[in-house]
Formats: C-alpha cells, sequence, structure tokens
C-alpha cells in the first residue's frame, strides 16, 4: 500500500486500488471451481486489475500536467 501510495501520491487512489485487488484474488478463487479455464480466469483478473492502475495514474498524471500549464 505504501509503494502504491509513493508511485500514484493520491490517498483515494490507493484506496480503491488497495481495496481492487483483495476482491479481484478472491473473486477469482471463488469462480475457479465453476470455471473449466482457470488459469485464462486469473490472467484475465490480473489483466483487469492491470489495467485500472494504469488508468488511475493516467489519469492523475494528466491532471497534474494541466495543473502546471496554468
Amino acid at each position: 500500500m505504501l509503494v502504491l501510495y509513493l508511485f500514484l501520491r493520491n490517498v483515494w487512489a490507493t484506496v480503491i486500488i488497495s481495496g481492487s485487488i483483495p476482491v479481484s484474488v478472491i473473486a477469482t478463487f471463488n469462480l475457479m471451481p465453476v470455471s473449466i479455464l482457470r488459469y485464462l480466469l486469473i490472467d484475465r483478473i490480473s489483466q483487469l486489475v492491470q489495467t485500472g492502475i494504469a488508468m488511475v495514474e493516467s489519469y492523475y498524471q494528466c491532471g497534474r500536467a494541466a495543473k502546471s500549464r496554468y
């Protein structure tokens, strides 16, 4: 959590991402017995988490860039 905060420098983004990671892991392991393609499910969940982190980081970088122009 500290690494995320140092990277994002925003408490709310850190809380959201820190909450989404355990939720996605729990959902993955709860759905694994039902799913035939277990490894594909884990891969898709990890891609969603990675995309979410990239989107939040990009959003805040664009916001900082906009603030620095004015």
